[in-house]
């Protein structure tokens, strides 16, 4: 009898004590330091689709412009099987910004290179916050990525529209 007292102060209750502290912990952690440890983890997985649409929405984007988004990355890195995408981690198509802050390391293939996709993805969150800062409105997606200038080829849109993506 004594020894299974001796067990249950030694084993169980250490153990019941630290998921208590864990408890307390989680409950109680700043939401915003919480979505940053959420995203900080998934910079060490595997780009996947999937994986960017949870990140969008863990950054609050709109489910209508995620998948605008969703389509965008597709279109930029040929289905993610380009060199900048494979190379840069550029989902994107992004280039090295020289007036807004940024996640890019620097420059290859004329484009703006990341540590990994989950900054690309950072960074063009980071691209869409600094021009509604300047005023541009993004309710019709579309049509905020032609004002801004987005790309450079004339039929973009209508690409992004053909892309079957939902």
């Amino acid at each position: 009898m004594k020894e299974i007292i001796i067990i249950l102060v030694m084993v169980v209750l250490p153990i019941f004590v630290i998921n208590a502290y864990n408890y307390e912990y989680w409950n109680t952690m700043n939401p915003e330091k919480l979505q940053e440890m959420k995203i900080n983890n998934m910079k060490d997985l595997e780009f996947t689709e999937q994986r960017l649409e949870i990140l969008l929405k863990e950054k609050g984007v709109s489910d209508s412009r995620i998948e605008i988004i969703m389509r965008q990355a597709i279109l930029e890195t040929f289905a993610f099987t380009s060199n900048i995408y494979n190379e840069n981690n550029n989902l994107f198509g992004m280039k090295h910004p020289r007036v807004r802050d940024t996640y890019s390391k620097g420059i290859n293939r004329g484009h703006a290179v990341y540590d990994n996709w989950v900054e690309s993805v950072l960074d063009y969150i980071i691209w869409m916050d600094y021009f509604a800062d300047l005023g541009y409105c993004q309710d019709n997606y579309y049509q905020f990525l032609e004002d801004v200038g987005y790309a450079t080829d004339f039929h973009y849109i209508d690409k992004l529209q053909t892309i079957n993506y939902t």
